[in-house]
């Protein structure tokens, strides 16, 4: 995302949907936006543990979102609190209706 096409999306949107993103786009893209938008903001996309943890002591964001570590670990908060190992996701069997989604 060009950053002009950034400013456009949070001049005219309240929500900015980041679908795929590595740990590393997560980050900048968090730097970014808090760079140009100074209200409550929610990086969603692309974090572990760790990186949402960077991202909120450096104020690049104010909460973290993990769908799809939350999905396949719906215990996120104890793991998370124990270090626990995750359990990596499967797009494909998100919502599935059988025994593995």
């Amino acid at each position: 995302m060009k950053p002009e096409d950034a400013r456009q999306t949070i001049k005219h949107r309240s929500t900015v949907l980041c679908t795929e993103a590595t740990e590393e786009q997560a980050e900048l893209t968090s730097g970014y936006f808090r760079s140009v938008y100074h209200s409550t903001l929610i990086s969603a996309g692309g974090h572990d543990r760790e990186s949402g943890e960077r991202a909120i002591a450096n104020s690049d964001a104010d909460l973290i979102a993990f769908g799809r570590l939350h999905i396949s670990n719906p215990d996120l908060v104890e793991r998370f609190a124990h270090n626990a190992p995750l359990n990596p996701y499967d797009r494909s069997t998100f919502y599935g209706g059988d025994a593995k989604g």
